[in-house]
């Protein structure tokens, strides 16, 4: 797997940020073909709910799930 991490300014403040910050997951689904995913949980997000999100991320970058 591939981690890029990205920092964006927002032009509008969203849920009281300027700026998001994350990580671009790129890996291989089981075909063999590439996959995504993106991880960029708020500030405000408790640990429980950035680990969902970061369980998401991983999944869409191992290509689960995915709609043929």
């Amino acid at each position: 797997m591939e981690f890029r991490p990205f920092r964006v300014q927002l032009s509008t403040r969203f849920r009281g940020v300027t700026e998001r910050s994350g990580v671009l997951i790129k890996g291989r689904a089981p075909d063999g073909s590439e996959a995504w995913g993106e991880y960029s949980p708020f500030p405000d997000y408790t640990p429980e709910r950035a680990s969902r999100w970061w369980e998401a991320a991983m999944e869409a970058a191992r290509g689960s799930g995915r709609r043929r």
